[in-house]
């Protein structure tokens, strides 16, 4: 069964989505959204940094996500909008998951939500 979690932040405010742990349990994430909304324009020219906490590539590296932070009034936008044939999985069995969201400037609030359940064991290919 698929859970949904969702958030959504304060303008000028970053904000962490936190899927809670499991006892035991593997998180399997199946697709995340990351979006944002302005209530006046923001002209910006620098990234905002996503990062994630117990989630990994395969390889070791924390998953992250780098997105242009410019907005025009009244605008929305969709930074990531992923879905996973094969989930995602968490780095560990019993721990949270977060995303992280770092403050996204003057004006603009995040919107996020994240779909995912909770498996035993995975066999990785």
């Amino acid at each position: 069964m698929a859970n949904i979690e969702h958030v959504l932040g304060a303008a000028s405010t970053a904000v962490t989505l936190t899927i809670p742990a499991r006892a035991g349990s593997y998180t399997a994430i199946h697709a995340i959204r990351l979006g944002r909304a302005a209530t006046a324009a923001l002209a910006g020219s620098a990234v905002v940094n996503v990062t994630s906490t117990n989630i990994s590539d395969g390889a070791g590296n924390t998953v992250t996500w780098r997105v242009g932070n410019a907005m025009i009034a009244g605008g929305t936008t969709t930074d990531v909008n992923m879905t996973f044939p094969e989930p995602l999985y968490g780095d560990a069995p019993g721990v949270a998951v977060t995303i992280i969201m770092a403050d996204p400037g003057d004006a603009v609030l995040w919107d996020a939500e994240v779909c995912y359940s909770y498996i035993q064991t995975f066999n990785l290919k």
